[in-house]
């Protein structure tokens, strides 16, 4: 008998022998070739003496050595599955990544750790067992009535496990869609599932959440794809202001290449337009705010002075050290050139060039505004040309847009730089007379301009005469605001207008006694001596004397 088996035989007869119910006992026997064969013994009291102890027992042995090594063999089967069943758990529940297998009706076989808790919100991997995954979508997003984008990365997945098992070989799918309500990006493996006769029994699949990497790689993406053909020039420095790295439009805008320019400090693109404080500021910000945005002037290969419209921005390493510069600029020149001819056609007259309505009305204001804080007059005069639909009736459209030009520079002769002289429209002007410390200007300055319109004006040898109507209001007595003024000084035009033309007139509501002006040294209207009237021919135009 086997050393092993002995005291556990010893103890089993001796159960038997205590009316213990004892279900056999199993034991090795040596044979003589060195072989353990198994017996089981069953064995009971058959006879007892008259003390009630057994006085005769009765059993049998069976050769039991197959069934014992089959039962041993399983067990030892059984125990490596369990321990590799224990070991896959582990592993699987110990990486990052999810991993499952499903059976053909896309229920879950087997879920890691992953899974649940990244995908399906499962509490445990035996709970996904015998489920799908719109078990488990549904179930989410009856938790989040609200929002249906809680959960939606399941339908994708569905798809996927058909067209693996339709293909029938390792398949990668990038799967995205929503879950907890965030948007997130999977990296999917799946293929078919085996078994040992080689026959599909489900989908096998690993997944891994990529949705900051594919995010980080889509801004790479878009970067480089936004910095080779972009239109502004990019240049990268390093931190000691050494240029590494430029992009296409850099060479285009510049003309420098990457060769010329690798190493090199950025001021050798300075024109030297910008002074040195200019400069100071500039680094003053990059050192402290960390980025600067202005205009400049720089000068290309070539020595062509070029406007650019510059943005610096600093990138910084995690001790707070600068790790690169980077400047986005683009030529600007066109583009200030644009800007000014835009702000002209918006500000002042195309035929004249004096400033046009808005401006007239923008400077009025401001003046206004001086005034108020500098306690001076101001006079504004309404000027209209007299007749002046004659001309281009006569000599047609062309002549007449020649003498509004000629009558423009006439006006603008008979006042100070410092004055304001506009074209409203067609022949009306205005006049914008501010400081006035002697009243007595305004009047001559009215003189000279009817002086000045009133004499002959020759295109193309054919002569022609105009005149002009004035109405003349002042700041602050006529008014204090720019619809006022402007009233009053219309007003004051046609009341010229009505007196027969050729003079100027200044506003005075009601009674021009009870309104003297400047200790009455302004006169309600006043024409121009010796011209009183206008007549017009087909050759030219002439006021007789």
């Amino acid at each position: 008998m086997h050393p092993d088996d002995r005291a556990l035989l010893t103890r089993r007869v001796a159960q038997s022998t205590l009316h213990l119910n004892e279900p056999g006992r199993e034991y090795r026997i040596g044979l003589p070739d060195g072989r353990w064969v198994w017996h089981r013994t069953m064995s009971r009291v058959a006879a007892r003496n008259a003390a009630g102890q057994p006085a005769v027992m009765a059993g049998g042995t069976v050769n039991i050595t197959e069934q014992k090594h089959a039962e041993l063999a399983l067990r030892a089967s059984e125990e490596h599955a369990n321990r590799l069943a224990t070991m896959l758990r582990l592993v699987s529940d110990n990486v990052p990544d999810m991993i499952w297998a499903k059976d053909l009706n896309k229920r879950y076989l087997f879920a890691n750790k992953a899974v649940c808790e990244q995908l399906l919100g499962a509490t445990s991997p035996d709970e996904v067992i015998g489920r799908d995954d719109l078990f488990f979508g549904q179930r989410a997003r009856i938790s989040h009535p609200g929002n249906p984008l809680w959960h939606t990365l399941g339908d994708s997945s569905l798809e996927s496990d058909e067209e693996t098992l339709l293909q029938g070989i390792t398949q990668r799918f990038e799967e995205a869609g929503y879950l907890k309500g965030q948007f997130v990006v999977l990296d999917v493996h799946k293929a078919p599932l085996l078994d040992d006769q080689g026959h599909v029994m489900g989908v096998v699949g690993t997944a891994r959440d990529v949705t900051a990497q594919k995010a980080a790689q889509d801004k790479l993406r878009l970067a480089a794809l936004v910095l080779e053909n972009s239109s502004e020039a990019m240049l990268a420095t390093d931190n000691s202001n050494c240029i590494v790295d430029i992009n296409p439009a850099f060479t285009t805008l510049t003309g420098y290449t990457r060769l010329d320019v690798l190493g090199q400090d950025p001021s050798m693109l300075n024109s030297g337009r910008q002074s040195a404080d200019f400069y100071k500021g500039m680094w003053s910000d990059l050192n402290t705010k960390g980025h600067w945005q202005g205009e400049l002037w720089n000068k290309r290969k070539s020595g062509e002075i070029y406007a650019e419209w510059l943005t610096i921005n600093t990138i910084y390493l995690e001790d707070g050290s600068v790790h690169r510069r980077v400047a986005l600029f683009s030529d600007v020149t066109q583009k200030k050139q644009a800007e000014e001819l835009i702000w002209r056609q918006a500000n002042f007259d195309a035929l004249t060039g004096l400033p046009n309505r808005r401006m007239f009305l923008d400077r009025l204001g401001q003046e206004l505004l001086k005034a108020q804080r500098s306690g001076h007059r101001l006079a504004l005069f309404f000027l209209d040309l007299d007749h002046f639909k004659e001309v281009n009736d006569t000599l047609g459209h062309e002549t007449g847009d020649l003498l509004l030009v000629e009558a423009a520079q006439r006006i603008a002769a008979s006042v100070r730089v410092s004055d304001t002289v506009a074209r409203l429209a067609g022949d009306e002007f205005t006049v914008i007379l501010t400081e006035l410390d002697d009243p007595t200007r305004v009047e001559t300055i009215a003189r000279n301009i009817i002086g000045a319109l009133s004499r002959s004006y020759n295109f193309d040898r054919r002569p022609a005469r105009v005149t002009v109507s004035i109405g003349i209001t002042f700041y602050p007595e006529d008014g204090m605001t720019v619809d006022t003024l402007m009233a009053c000084a219309d007003q004051a035009m046609y009341e010229a207008k009505h007196a027969g033309r050729n003079r100027f007139s200044f506003y005075t509501p009601g009674d021009p006694a009870a309104h003297p002006r400047a200790g009455g040294l302004f006169f309600k209207s006043t024409a121009a001596s010796g011209i009183e009237s206008l007549s017009v021919s087909a050759d030219a135009l002439t006021i007789p004397d």
